[in-house]
């Protein structure tokens, strides 16, 4: 029943006093996420903690930095939070660091990135339980638009609504409609897209409004068709076959749903006629 005050708001972020940020990049991926932390440390003097694979910008900020390495960051949450886990002593040392200066904390917004799944997210929740003062937490998509579309349906293992694929495929068996045809099998990860498109295995690929050249570094020159919808030349549009042109926020009706899973409506401009 505390769940959804249990979550933090974009609103409520700008004014939290203390912040623990596990894996992601607000700087670079939620860049309104990354200024409500600095809005809140400038105007309220609130605390900020890292956790993360590399030093990012907003590491500056950060009154608690750790730096984990590649893929580092699950097993400093998982010795944080339950004590288990083999790390080398200087960073289980900074690690029990940060655990005592968050036990001071009386009002902590826990926010974690892509970094941070599966039996991790029940240790982040089993820290926050350890914890003596308020927790809020807040799941950070890999970039801004990331939530609406996860929403809708496009992770690789879930249908609209977060119904599994298996448990929809069950519910079939039993009579129950979907109302479309289920896939055969989980999709891909964009992770998994790029390497199938490296290696040869993926043959053709649409990409809307993303960057994956830049972001994940992949080269897609085997695919035969990339067909790219995008607002201005990147370095995905350079590799395309065919480029058409994507409409911004400002042309469409429509609503957009940011990383606190919060809905907002767009409204197309108008344009208006000089005198």
């Amino acid at each position: 029943s505390d769940a959804p005050q249990s979550l933090c708001t974009m609103e409520q972020l700008g004014a939290a006093k203390a912040f623990l940020l596990i894996g992601n990049d607000p700087t670079e991926q939620n860049p309104l996420v990354a200024w409500q932390i600095r809005t809140a440390i400038r105007n309220g003097g609130a605390r900020l903690y890292m956790i993360n694979a590399e030093r990012v910008k907003l590491a500056r900020k950060a009154k608690h930095f750790i730096e984990t390495g590649p893929g580092g960051e699950e097993a400093v949450l998982r010795y944080l939070a339950t004590g288990m886990g083999e790390l080398d002593a200087e960073l289980t040392v900074e690690v029990m660091a940060l655990k005592s200066a968050l036990e001071k904390e009386s009002d902590l917004v826990i926010l974690f990135g892509a970094a941070i799944k599966g039996a991790r997210i029940a240790d982040l929740l089993a820290l926050g339980a350890q914890l003596p003062g308020r927790e809020r937490y807040m799941a950070l998509g890999d970039y801004s638009n990331s939530r609406g579309a996860s929403d809708m349906g496009l992770l690789p293992d879930f249908l609209p609504g977060y119904a599994h694929v298996d448990s929809a495929r069950e519910g079939e068996r039993f009579g129950k409609l979907w109302g479309a045809a289920l896939p055969e099998q989980r999709g891909l990860s964009a992770r998994e897209m790029m390497s199938a498109a490296a290696s040869g295995k993926l043959k053709a690929l649409v990409v809307a409004g993303a960057n994956p050249v830049k972001t994940f570094g992949a080269d897609l020159r085997k695919l035969e068709l990339l067909v790219v919808l995008e607002l201005f030349p990147t370095e995905t549009t350079e590799q395309a076959h065919i480029v058409l042109p994507a409409a911004s926020a400002y042309e469409k009706e429509g609503t957009v749903t940011n990383t606190a899973g919060e809905v907002q409506k767009l409204h197309r401009a108008v344009e208006t006629m000089g005198p």
